[in-house]
C-alpha cells in the first residue's frame, strides 16, 4: 500500500535509505552516499508532505518524492512540455522487495496523482549508472530528454505527457 509519509516515519525512511546505499553498492552503483540523501534531505521531503511509502506487512519497503521542485540543471533540458510538471525524487526500494513490481507501482501511483492534480507531464531523472531504475522509466514510456551532471556523475533525464 502506498501513502503519504509524515516526520514519525523518519527513522524507518533512513533505514530504507542505509539498506539501499549498501546493496546499490554492492552493485558497483555510486549513485548514493551519506551525503545524498542525508537525514536533513529526507526530514524536509517528511515536513514538506512530499514523501511516500509503499507498505508490505508493516515494513516499509520503498520510498519516493512528488513535487514541483528541481535542481537548476534542469533548466538546460529541452523538454517536451512547458506546462506543469510533477518531478519524481529518490525513488528507492528495499533490495528484498527489489524486482516485485514496486517500482511500477510507484511511478503508476505517480502518474495518477499526476493526472488529478492536474500536470501535464512528469520529469525526473536517474543516475546513467544504474541500469535498474533506467530499465524501470524506459519500459514505463519516458522520453529521455537530455542529460545534466551532479556530483556523482551523469544523469539521464526522464519526461513523460500526462
Amino acid at each position: 500500500m502506498i501513502e503519504p509519509l509524515h516526520i514519525h516515519h523518519l527513522d524507518a525512511v533512513m533505514l530504507l535509505v542505509e539498506g539501499v546505499i549498501k546493496r546499490m553498492r554492492e552493485l558497483g552503483i555510486e549513485q548514493w552516499d551519506e551525503v545524498y540523501p542525508g537525514r536533513d534531505i529526507i526530514e524536509k521531503d517528511l515536513t514538506k508532505q512530499q514523501a511516500y511509502g509503499y507498505w508490505d506487512n508493516e515494513k516499509l519497503s520503498a520510498y519516493t518524492v512528488l513535487n514541483e521542485e528541481y535542481d537548476q540543471e534542469y533548466s538546460t533540458i529541452n523538454w517536451m512540455v512547458n506546462e506543469k510538471a510533477l518531478i519524481i525524487h529518490r525513488l528507492m526500494i528495499d533490495a528484498a522487495s527489489q524486482g516485485k513490481g514496486i517500482g511500477k507501482k510507484l511511478v503508476d501511483f505517480a502518474e495518477k496523482y499526476a493526472s488529478i492534480h492536474g500536470y501535464h507531464s512528469i520529469r525526473l531523472d536517474a543516475f546513467s549508472k544504474n541500469p535498474a531504475a533506467l530499465h524501470l522509466y524506459e519500459r514505463k514510456n519516458y522520453i529521455k530528454r537530455g542529460e545534466v551532471k551532479f556530483r556523482k556523475g551523469i544523469f539521464y533525464c526522464y519526461e513523460k505527457s500526462i
